[in-house]
């Protein structure tokens, strides 16, 4: 499946936006008002690093190569039609060329915003996390998603 232009420039803006609101909330988290004096751009790698090993603490699902350097983490929602179209167009070049090649580890984070149709796939989510089989119901989901 060839990936279209505009799929991957969708793609770079939507993980850029991202980028963009952490760094925005780790500013104004700072107690000393002071951050754009002290900080550097390695302190927020450092940071962004310790959330990302945090999340796989906590148990966050996680596909590919755990000792990656590189962490891919999607905050997605099983009821979101662009999620769906994503993890149908897009997620599967980039686990061929980026996760099954070890190259990266891919963290996925529920974010339901939807409605109750959200917070029960989320739940359902946890369960089959539970019996390790979270990524069997991720893609039953997303592959039988009607939104």
């Amino acid at each position: 499946m060839k990936i279209k232009n505009h799929e991957i420039i969708f793609a770079v803006i939507v993980a850029f936006a991202i980028i963009l609101l952490s760094s925005y909330s780790t500013y104004f988290s700072k107690k000393d008002g002071n951050v754009a004096k002290s900080a550097n751009p390695e302190d927020f790698i450092k940071l962004t690093s310790l959330e990302v090993e945090k999340l796989i603490k906590d148990g966050a699902p996680v596909l590919g190569n755990t000792e990656a350097k590189v962490a891919v983490v999607e905050f997605a929602d099983f009821q979101c039609p662009y999620c769906g179209k994503y993890f149908k167009e897009i997620f599967p070049e980039i686990k061929k060329q980026y996760i099954d090649t070890g190259k990266i580890k891919f963290i996925y984070t529920n974010f339901a915003f939807l409605g109750e149709e959200s917070i029960n796939a989320a739940r359902g989510a946890k369960c089959a996390q539970e019996q390790n089989k979270f990524w069997e119901y991720h893609d039953y989901l997303y592959k039988n998603q009607k939104g």
